[in-house]
């Protein structure tokens, strides 16, 4: 490659030249011998074919990525980043039929195929949710029919069960009986203590009373014996010399 200036180098790599790193070698040695300077000249041409080169690489690296996948398998997303590096390597957005637009293509169909397809599956989901919909529907339409010859058996069955019913012996009416009963059991002790208290009590009251009795004859003592004490004073006129 002979490029004199940096145009020359960005238009060999747009219409399709790849920049070696050998060719970046020979313009930076030659740069070198016509400044006489030992180091690279910042923006010149080996500077510019460097990042040329470097950007040429980027983007091919991406390419082969993408072209290693399958079809199916390649998103928006994939052409966006190769359509990015190519921008960036040709300076402008990638023309029509290049690599990025190719990629492109490629994603924007394989994207209305999957949108065909969810909407398939979103079909056939909702067609299922009708159709169990449905069945239940009508399983519930059923039950009634199936209720009343239940409910037919039962009601033919009430004549007997109120026979046994009626037969069976009435457990309240057991519990008053045998509490009764027990209430006469305890009737016998009950009155013997009843009367014990009675007999208690009446003792009480009789000591009571011969108490009170007692209590009389005393004071009637007492009286008496005041009197025989008062008749027994000097001057008393029932006193004796």
């Amino acid at each position: 490659m002979a490029a004199t200036d940096k145009e020359t180098i960005k238009n060999l790599a747009e219409n399709g030249h790849i920049i070696t790193a050998k060719e970046v070698a020979d313009i930076d040695k030659a740069e070198k011998a016509l400044t006489g300077n030992d180091h690279t000249v910042k923006n010149g041409l080996a500077a510019t074919a460097q990042s040329v080169h470097d950007k040429q690489q980027t983007f091919l690296k991406m390419e082969a990525d993408l072209k290693s996948k399958p079809e199916s398998d390649i998103t928006k997303d994939d052409a966006k980043e190769l359509q990015t590096a190519e921008a960036r390597l040709l300076g402008h957005r990638p023309p029509a039929g290049s690599a990025a637009a190719t990629f492109q293509s490629i994603a924007d169909k394989n994207e209305a195929a999957h949108q065909r397809e969810d909407a398939s599956i979103e079909g056939r989901k909702e067609t299922a949710v009708k159709a169990d919909q449905n069945g239940s529907t009508n399983e519930k339409e059923d039950v009634p029919a199936k209720d009343s010859g239940v409910s037919e058996k039962k009601e033919a069955a009430t004549p007997y069960q109120d026979e046994v019913v009626s037969a069976k012996p009435d457990p309240s009416t057991a519990k008053i009986t045998d509490a009764s009963e027990k209430k006469d059991d305890a009737t016998v002790p009950e009155a013997t203590e009843i009367i014990k208290k009675q007999e208690e009590l009446a003792m009480i009251t009789e000591s009571f009373e011969k108490k009170d009795e007692i209590a009389k004859e005393m004071k009637e003592v007492e009286k008496r014996m005041g009197e025989f004490l008062d008749s027994q004073e000097p001057g008393s006129q029932d006193s004796h010399p």
